[in-house]
């Protein structure tokens, strides 16, 4: 995709965004579920399934991209990921986090 028709459909996605109902979910995609400082954030989304199914998308990449990281290095680790969705999330600065109404996988 060139970068042109890349900012097009960026804009055409906000602009559905914004005409549709609120986009309340938001996805956070950990590639090791013991470092939860270290994560790709998704969303936002206006459902659940939505975000789950575009975590569990990234989630399936980040699989396949470390297993060719152990084919190509036997003493490399491989890392399980692991993923969230929450609902109607604001930034806490004191906490440095976010919290959500609710969280879901």
């Amino acid at each position: 995709m060139t970068p042109r028709n890349l900012a097009l459909a960026s804009l055409l996605t906000l602009a559905l965004t914004a005409c549709g109902p609120e986009a309340a979910w938001k996805g956070w995609v950990y590639p090791d579920s013991e470092n939860l400082e270290n994560y790709v954030q998704v969303g936002p989304f206006q459902s659940f399934e939505a975000c789950q199914d575009t975590a569990q998308r990234v989630m399936t990449y980040m699989s396949k991209a470390e297993q060719r990281l152990v084919a190509a290095n036997q003493e490399y680790e491989a890392k399980t990921p692991d993923y969230e969705c929450g609902y109607k999330c604001e930034l806490d600065l004191k906490l440095e986090m976010n919290v959500c109404e609710k969280t879901a996988k």
